[in-house]
């Protein structure tokens, strides 16, 4: 099972947009419950293929951002310290489909105290992503892995439009056109498919695996909708792959939960 608890970890990725300064002793200071933190208990296919199965965590920080500097918390929780991380690779996307490896990163055993720092992590130095995979590639030698919090420093790129947040338009080039909203998405997304071409259109939703969850034709020649219920498919990344003759167009779509 696969657990993920956004109030520590997606809002410290994406809250640091701004300097931080305190005059405590400890002023990073960890909780010491487990659930404190993302916790994976059974391997699930990784998004990037040539992982694997494996204990993995996704995130999308909606449009590129560079990223700096990064601080890791491991699990701290005294009675499971050996669910912890010790070591994770780290890819990014842009699309959510193909993927660069940053490099692997070795993270201690937490302390199981309250005062417990974590420890820095690597600087990415700039590097421009909206998507963000960490891979456990050994833990601290429990039945578990996870870890209790990462923070990233980061900003918005220059070169984002809100376009690009909202779809991944094929090239203008193309007769089609397609996006799919809301993306991310828990229950139900509209994918919508427009072209200046009268052919059939098809279109195909598949898993990390490549297994079609949905899967229809529609008529080109004007905007269609589709509506895309994920009620049976589990969280994780798909891609609607989307086809009108010698035209081909991909989309990467996110189930959460």
């Amino acid at each position: 099972m696969k657990y993920l608890f956004t109030n520590t970890l997606f809002l410290a990725l994406m809250a640091l947009f701004t300097a931080k300064a305190s005059a405590q002793c400890y002023p990073d200071r960890h909780s010491t419950t487990w659930f404190d933190g993302w916790i994976s208990c059974d391997m699930a296919a990784n998004p990037n293929s040539v992982r694997g199965p494996s204990h993995w965590i996704l995130y999308d920080f909606g449009e590129p951002h560079m990223l700096f500097n990064s601080h890791f918390w491991n699990l701290n929780d005294p009675a499971h310290l050996d669910w912890g991380v010790a070591e994770i690779a780290i890819d990014y996307s842009d699309t959510g489909a193909e993927w660069k490896s940053y490099g692997n990163v070795s993270l201690a055993r937490a302390t199981g105290k309250s005062i417990y720092e974590g420890q820095a992590g690597p600087d990415l130095q700039g590097l421009v992503a909206r998507y963000l995979l960490i891979t456990v590639i050994a833990n601290q030698g429990g039945t578990c892995a996870g870890f209790s919090e990462i923070r990233i420093e980061a900003e918005a790129s220059a070169s984002t439009s809100q376009a690009t947040t909202l779809a991944a338009w094929n090239d203008p080039s193309s007769p089609l056109r397609a996006q799919v909203i809301p993306n991310p998405f828990s229950s139900v997304s509209t994918l919508t498919i427009q072209s200046q071409d009268d052919a059939r259109i098809q279109y195909q939703i598949v898993d990390v695996l490549g297994r079609e969850v949905q899967s229809g034709q529609i008529q080109g020649g004007s905007a269609q909708t589709v509506e895309l219920r994920g009620n049976g498919w589990f969280a994780g990344l798909y891609q609607v792959l989307i086809t009108q003759g010698n035209y081909r167009t991909r989309l990467p779509l996110l189930k959460i939960e």
